[in-house]
């Protein structure tokens, strides 16, 4: 189960001021789902960026960063072992 609500993980990213670094994306990825920021690799935060420019691009929010959410969610469920 994620750490964070869509909503929250939503909100957390509607925030961003400026187009988010690899930094950023570690923190949000970390902060939603249960893993070390040094665990997150680079195909993680691509993927995450790409999804979160598609949104804001396309003006599909809700549907880009759901997908991000629900991919991330998997993620998590695929470490647990579950």
């Amino acid at each position: 189960m994620p750490r964070r609500s869509y909503e929250d993980f939503e909100g957390a990213i509607t925030q961003f001021q400026v187009a988010p670094t690899p930094a950023m994306l570690e923190d949000l990825i970390a902060g939603t789902i249960d893993i070390e920021p040094d665990e997150i690799d680079e195909e993680m935060t691509t993927f995450a960026r790409s999804r979160i420019e598609l949104a804001f691009r396309t003006g599909r929010v809700q549907t880009h960063l759901r997908h991000l959410y629900d991919v991330l969610a998997v993620v998590e469920r695929e470490r647990a072992g579950g």
